[in-house]
């Protein structure tokens, strides 16, 4: 009769031995690495034209006078009475921008002395474009005698409402670009891995007339044009296939 013998046990030695021995005959396999997934970059654009109908405006004082104090004194008066009636007008965001004094040198006989000082006062604020002209040709009854600085925007629920459908257009403008792509070539449209977006507001055209008479209407109520606020927005898609 045969007889059947249980194989032996291995000691941990054994085990051990065994086990770094597979190890090292599987060491120099080849390993199978795994490709990434190809992918296609695309830019989509997205711009929306809005009206601009609201003025900003940067409104000054400049006095020239004898003394310091006797140019300071008539632009605080002068710059007083236009902020009352700003105020009594509702205008938005009314704000000092800057106050300036600076002697006025003259030479005589090779030699410098002051003659004059100069004084100014700029403030700003946003009010209708409907509404400029009247406002400019009272400030300058009032005293102001230089317009710093005009430019023409949208309302914030409008430059609002805008980046969002401009975002909406060139989301779909990217996407478009991908599928119009991968179709002329016979490939299939994979996830989106990844999505950058941006957004650029172009400033908006400054006024061509920047300086304001001393008496007289400046800027007739009609020939107030505001045009259009264009709101742009980017999206860069890379998308796998």
């Amino acid at each position: 009769m045969l007889e059947l013998q249980r194989p032996a046990r291995l000691t941990p030695i054994a085990r051990f031995a065994c086990a770094a021995l597979l190890a090292w005959s599987t060491a120099g396999l080849p390993v199978l690495a795994q490709e990434p997934p190809r992918s296609l970059t695309v830019n989509g654009q997205g711009q929306i034209a809005i009206p601009a109908t609201i003025a900003q405006v940067s409104l000054g004082v400049e006095i020239r006078a004898r003394t310091a104090e006797d140019a300071q004194e008539q632009v605080a008066a002068a710059s007083q009475a236009i902020v009352t009636y700003l105020k009594a007008n509702n205008v938005e965001d009314l704000q000092t921008q800057g106050i300036q004094l600076s002697p006025i040198y003259v030479n005589e006989n090779g030699r410098s002395r002051i003659s004059d000082y100069s004084a100014s006062n700029t403030v700003s604020f946003r009010i209708s474009a409907d509404e400029l002209g009247e406002i400019l040709d009272e400030a300058v009854q009032r005293g102001a005698t230089r317009i710093a600085g005009l430019s023409f925007v949208g309302s914030d629920e409008d430059i609002a409402a805008a980046r969002n459908a401009a975002l909406r257009v060139a989301t779909f403008d990217a996407r478009t670009q991908a599928d119009i792509v991968l179709g002329a070539l016979g490939l299939p449209t994979g996830e989106v891995a990844r999505i950058n977006i941006g957004y650029s507001t172009p400033l908006a055209p400054e006024s061509i007339r920047n300086m304001a008479p001393a008496t007289g209407d400046i800027m007739a109520r009609s020939a107030v044009e505001g045009g259009e606020q264009t709101i742009q927005a980017s999206v860069m898609m890379v998308i796998h296939y």
